[in-house]
C-alpha cells in the first residue's frame, strides 16, 4: 500500500480523502473567493496589522509563497475557521494564490487544534542538534526585528516562523559568527553586566559587521568598566555602563519591567547603539536619555545598518514574509 510516508510516494494527488468526511485539497483562491470565505467567517481573532501588511507586500511584489505549512480551515457548513490573514491579504491586494484547504472538521475540532502547543524556534534548533539553541532562536528573532524595523511598540510578540529562524541562524553561523558571539558574550559581558543575552548578541554581531575592532574595544571596555584604563570621563563606554548599572539596581527585569524600571530591551538596545555611535565617532558622552523620537530614529538606523551589512539574511527575510 502506498502512503504519504512511503519512500515510493513521489507525488501527492489532491484532493486527499482523510476519512470521516475530512479532505485536504490544494486550490487556487481568487480575490472574489477569498471575500466569499471571509463573509462566512466564524471564530476570527483580531487581525494583526503588521502581519497583514507584510503578507500584502509579499503578494504585491510576487514574493508570497504559501509553502503549504498551515492549511486554511473550513467547516462542513463552509464556514471559515482559520486563514483570515491570508484571505484578507488576497482580497485587499486583488491577487490569486494557491493554498491548502482542510475541510470537514467541526468548529469544535478546530478549537481543540488551536490548543495544541506549536513547536517553537528553539525546539526546531534543538532537533537540528544546535548548541545553545535557546540563545540562537532569540538572536534570530532579534536579527529579524532589526531587518524588519519592528519594535515592541504595539507588537509585543514579534514571532517569526521556524523555517525563517533556521535560515537566519544558518547564515549567522556560516563561519560560526553567531556561536562565537554567544560564547564571547558569556565569557566577558555576562560576567560583569546582567544584560539579556539574545538582543545583546544580535547587537554585537551588527557592531562587528560595521567595525570589528571598534566592536571589540567598545564591548570589552563596557564589560571591564572602571578597571579599564581607557575609560575616562566623557567616554561613551563609561556613560552607558553607568546607565546599565543604574537601571539594573532598580526593581524588575528587562523581560518584566516595573514602574520603577521602564528601561525595556528595546530602549536598552538603542541606548547601547547610541553609545557605540559616539564611541566610533570619538565623541564625548556624559549622559543618556533617549526620548521616544530619538528611540525611533535609532531603530530606523539599526534597520538600515542590518540590511546593508547582512544582505543574505535580508534576502531570506524578504523571501519568507
Amino acid at each position: 500500500m502506498t502512503t504519504l510516508l512511503s519512500k515510493k510516494a513521489k507525488a501527492i494527488t489532491f484532493p486527499i480523502d482523510l476519512g470521516n468526511g475530512i479532505f485536504l485539497d490544494k486550490i487556487l483562491i481568487t480575490p472574489n473567493e477569498a471575500k466569499i470565505l471571509l463573509g462566512n467567517s466564524i471564530g476570527n481573532r483580531k487581525l494583526n496589522k503588521p502581519l497583514l501588511e507584510s503578507l500584502e507586500r509579499a503578494m504585491l511584489n510576487g514574493e508570497y509563497n504559501d509553502r503549504l505549512f498551515d492549511p486554511i480551515r473550513i467547516t462542513p457548513d463552509h464556514e471559515l475557521a482559520d486563514g483570515h490573514h491570508r484571505l484578507t491579504a488576497m482580497a485587499n491586494t486583488e491577487t490569486s494564490h494557491e493554498s491548502l484547504i482542510l475541510s470537514g472538521y467541526d468548529f469544535e475540532d478546530f478549537i481543540a487544534m488551536d490548543q495544541n502547543k506549536a513547536r517553537t524556534n528553539a525546539d526546531t534548533l534543538y532537533l537540528l542538534g544546535k548548541e545553545h539553541y535557546n540563545y540562537r532562536a532569540g538572536v534570530a528573532r532579534w536579527m529579524y526585528r532589526f531587518l524588519r524595523y519592528e519594535t515592541s511598540q504595539g507588537n509585543h510578540r514579534y514571532s517569526i516562523s521556524n523555517p525563517l529562524s533556521v535560515a537566519i541562524d544558518s547564515h549567522l553561523n556560516e563561519s560560526d559568527e553567531g556561536l562565537d558571539a554567544i560564547k564571547y558574550f558569556q565569557e566577558t559581558v555576562s560576567k560583569m553586566l546582567k544584560l539579556p543575552i539574545a538582543p545583546s548578541v544580535a547587537l554585537i554581531l551588527l557592531h562587528r559587521s560595521i567595525d570589528s575592532k571598534a566592536c571589540v574595544d567598545f564591548w570589552e571596555g563596557l564589560a571591564l568598566g572602571k578597571d579599564n584604563a581607557l575609560i575616562n570621563d566623557g567616554d561613551p563606554r563609561k556613560t552607558i555602563r553607568h546607565k546599565i548599572e543604574v537601571e539594573l539596581s532598580k526593581k524588575g527585569t528587562f523581560s518584566n519591567p516595573t514602574r520603577e524600571m521602564m528601561w525595556t530591551e528595546d530602549t536598552m538596545i538603542t541606548s547601547i547603539h547610541y553609545a557605540f555611535k559616539k564611541f566610533t565617532n570619538k565623541e564625548d558622552l556624559h549622559s543618556i536619555t533617549l526620548r521616544k523620537k530619538s528611540h525611533a530614529v535609532i531603530w530606523s538606523e539599526l534597520n538600515q545598518l542590518a540590511r546593508r551589512n547582512f544582505p543574505k539574511i535580508n534576502a531570506e527575510v524578504n523571501r519568507y514574509v
